[in-house]
């Protein structure tokens, strides 16, 4: 199973890279391995966190590394990624790696930036048992700049375009695209207002930022916000001159 998640995240950080939505350090990737990865029995829980997750107590979240950047986690992800042991409070973690045996050992690396954003959905996705073990985020060319356009200022609105641009968005995203405002990321308030969506939504866009996707598996998410990203693309070259029939 670990290897397996350990391809496709490369995979997508190569398809992230390709398609210019993940510019110098930007973008990030987490998979809960809960069940599926046993790792050593920490003694010290080393990290105490400023709030604690009861769904994700000793759970095993694994996360891409602060400053990682997609075109070298495509080339060496085992470099790029570090898996976090919860504690049976949910607020405490110990922090690990794999080496190329994928043998685990304790690391002082830095998780992403957006680590309270990731923790906050993976602990709603868990409390809720939805399946989806994958968080990604990145910085979609389009979905960015269709945020910037009159088309966003509401959810409602910018589903109801993104539907009218392309079947596909509304046969693989129904439910749409949850819509944050601009806003500071990295804090524990947008990681509770995204995490809050993800109890209806698969996707969510910060307005000027970029996008979140849950799934099943990193392919899974990364289809998703391409599906969107398709979407949106087809509006801006249409000049938003297609109407929906």
């Amino acid at each position: 199973m670990i290897k397996t998640v350990i391809n496709e995240i490369a995979s997508v950080a190569g398809f992230l890279w390709d398609k210019g939505w993940a510019e110098k350090n930007a973008g990030n990737i987490s998979v809960n391995l809960t069940g599926e990865v046993e790792p050593p029995d920490p003694s010290i829980y080393s990290c105490k966190i400023a709030r604690g997750y009861d769904s994700l107590a000793g759970n095993v979240i694994l996360i891409t590394a602060s400053g990682s950047k997609m075109r070298d986690i495509k080339e060496s992800p085992l470099r790029h990624i570090i898996i976090l042991v919860f504690d049976e409070s949910g607020t405490r973690f110990s922090k690990l790696k794999l080496n190329s045996k994928y043998n685990l050992f304790s690391t002082e690396d830095i998780p992403s930036s957006e680590l309270p954003v990731h923790l906050a959905i993976h602990n709603t996705l868990t409390g809720m048992n939805s399946g989806l073990k994958t968080i990604l985020h990145t910085h979609s060319t389009e979905l960015i700049t269709f945020s910037h356009l009159k088309e966003c200022t509401s959810e409602n609105k910018m589903n109801r375009k993104l539907r009218e641009m392309h079947p596909e968005f509304g046969l693989f995203i129904p439910e749409g695209i949850g819509l944050i405002r601009e806003q500071e990321s990295a804090n524990e308030k947008i990681a509770a207002e995204t995490a809050e969506m993800f109890r209806t939504k698969k996707i969510v866009l910060w307005k000027k930022h970029g996008a979140i996707a849950a799934a099943e598996t990193p392919n899974s998410a990364f289809d998703l916000i391409d599906i969107a990203s398709k979407a949106a693309k087809i509006f801006l070259l249409s000049g938003g001159r297609i109407t929906g029939v």
